[in-house]
């Protein structure tokens, strides 16, 4: 019977075996997908670039040639960079608020039950029988 039941598993796996593939298989073809679907407009980069080392584009002979000066870049002003902080730390605030009134309310609801509770049953509680 162990004999049958081995064999019967055995059939019913074997296409799944055959058609297993590995992860790095499966990453690789979705990046043939993506990098298809993606056309000319847009570089991916996958770590054979990295590893190689020849993108065109990025080294640093190629973008010296085009452009001698590298472009400054474009750090907020500390007014800005403060006013985005102290609008995250109001919106903090806010939430901190709503949540606390909410444990709040959740907390006096919690002690109406109790005493609804105790109300009902006793000052010791529902006793049950035989434990």
């Amino acid at each position: 019977m162990v004999r049958v039941s081995i064999a019967a598993a055995l059939l019913v796996l074997a296409p799944a075996l055959g058609q297993a593939q590995s992860l790095g298989a499966a990453a690789t073809r979705a990046a043939r997908e993506r990098a298809k679907q993606a056309g000319a407009a847009t570089k991916v980069y996958t770590d054979a670039d990295l590893r190689a080392g020849t993108d065109a584009e990025t080294s640093p002979a190629a973008s010296d040639a085009e452009d001698p000066a590298p472009a400054p870049t474009a750090t907020p002003a500390p007014d800005a960079v403060r006013a985005e902080l102290d609008r995250e730390a109001e919106a903090r605030k806010a939430r901190e608020k709503a949540w606390k009134s909410r444990a709040r309310a959740m907390i006096a609801r919690l002690e109406r039950a109790e005493r609804d509770y105790e109300l009902a049953c006793g000052p010791g509680g529902l006793q049950l029988a035989g434990g």
